[in-house]
């Protein structure tokens, strides 16, 4: 399990991550961290380049996920 900050304009914070992922909240309400299953979890393309990503890349195709 790898915590990414929510601040971080990342492949886990993106709409685009395809990967198993979680929001953690601090408190009741304000989201703080992304956690993922790893920094690179295999098998999970990104489904803007359609290449295997690591949870930390950027790029410049980033998009700020939904649910954070």
């Amino acid at each position: 399990m790898y915590n990414v900050p929510i601040a971080r304009k990342v492949c886990a914070t993106c709409k685009w991550w395809r990967g198993s992922r979680e929001v953690n909240f601090v408190g009741a309400r304000e989201p703080k961290y992304v956690t993922v299953d790893g920094i690179m979890p295999r098998g999970n393309d990104c489904a803007a380049w359609r290449v295997e990503r690591g949870a930390t890349h950027t790029c410049n195709r980033w998009s700020k996920w939904e649910r954070i």
